[in-house]
């Protein structure tokens, strides 16, 4: 029975991914991908930033968060959590030619190496090899243009309808690039898997790489600059400029801020998520307790959402539920408003 029920769940996993490929090539077949002369396309000009809560979403600053930019090596959150989704992380590989010599940052991988999948995508969180991208792609999906594939699902399956990715590592592409918001997305998603919170918030790490002993140190400073600091990403080209992607968690508020093409990328991350924390804090608008409406008895999942000050004191809950006889059966919806704007609505059940 367990087999049958393991079996069970990869077959839905692959047509899952089957189901979300399909859509992906079939929207991207409606509108032809678009294509940019980074040298005279105003699109691309100017700094772009955004500050979203993990958990709803919710967008709680931004400048230009809708403009395409490129992200650089910020892509590897992206390519990190679709290897983690994909592949096992404890099977080894054997580097491909492919994946030695790729242009910019590198853990200087050399063909024929046995690597633990896990490591390399340490190596590519932290270090930012773009040579461990390239072998991740290949181990994870048979070939880079595969596994870009897998890539662009995703990004869609996190609600990033905007961005298009063309490589695993973020080198400078026409056909590669996000918006801030997309961006915050992708990594609001990847946030949610444990794996990766672990990777991505790892100061260092230390491996056994056959008879040696080898250390990655990250490259993201925040982790030690920013008190609250859990990740993420950091990425440079001279066309995307200096982009980082980092996540901190303070009072049960957890925090995604993306900069793009910002040359005080550390400075400008830490004043934004400064004046997020100092403006909003994380309140329970549903508790999940039992209510009677009707002589009838119902109940929510508890919700927090990231509030204002001003924001709490025009909140209100507004249920539309129907009458029914049956215990844990979906009944309608609680809705929850501030002032006459709707911001979620939430399932609410029979018991």
């Amino acid at each position: 029975m367990v087999e049958f029920v393991k079996f069970r769940y990869r077959l839905y996993k692959v047509l899952y991914l089957t189901l979300a490929v399909f859509l992906f090539a079939f929207f991207s077949s409606l509108v032809s991908p678009r294509v940019y002369a980074f040298a005279d396309v105003e699109t691309f000009k100017g700094r772009a930033y955004v500050v979203m809560e993990s958990d709803s979403l919710r967008v709680l600053s931004a400048m230009n968060e809708e403009r395409i930019k490129e992200p650089a090596s910020t892509t590897k959150i992206l390519t990190a959590i679709c290897v983690l989704e994909n592949a096992d992380i404890e099977k080894s590989i054997e580097i491909p030619k492919a994946a030695v010599g790729v242009e910019g940052s590198s853990i200087y991988l050399k063909e024929g190496e046995k690597w633990r999948i896990k490591d390399l995508i340490y190596g590519l969180m932290t270090r930012s090899g773009n040579d461990a991208a390239v072998a991740l792609a290949i181990a994870t999906s048979g070939s880079v243009e595969k596994f870009v594939d897998l890539m662009n699902a995703t990004a869609f399956k996190a609600g990033a309808f905007s961005s298009r990715f063309d490589n695993p590592h973020g080198l400078h592409s026409p056909n590669h690039y996000v918006t801030a918001k997309d961006l915050a997305l992708i990594t609001a998603y990847a946030m949610k898997n444990p794996t990766f919170r672990d990777i991505a918030s790892s100061k260092s790490y230390t491996f056994r790489f056959g008879d040696e002993t080898r250390t990655f140190v990250n490259k993201n400073k925040m982790l030690s600059l920013y008190d609250g600091a859990i990740g993420v990403k950091t990425g440079y080209t001279k066309a995307s400029g200096r982009c980082l992607v980092s996540a901190a968690e303070r009072n049960g508020l957890r925090l995604i801020c993306v900069v793009l093409n910002e040359s005080d990328m550390w400075g400008k991350s830490m004043s934004l998520l400064d004046a997020a924390y100092a403006e909003y804090e994380n309140c329970m608008v549903l508790n999940g307790e039992p209510f009677v409406l009707n002589s009838l008895s119902f109940v929510t999942k508890p919700r927090y959402y990231p509030l204002k000050r001003e924001e709490k004191a025009a909140l209100r809950v507004e249920y539309t539920v129907t009458r029914s006889s049956r215990a844990f059966q979906e009944a309608g919806y609680a809705n929850v408003w501030i002032g006459d704007r709707l911001i979620f609505c939430e399932k609410v059940y029979t018991i």
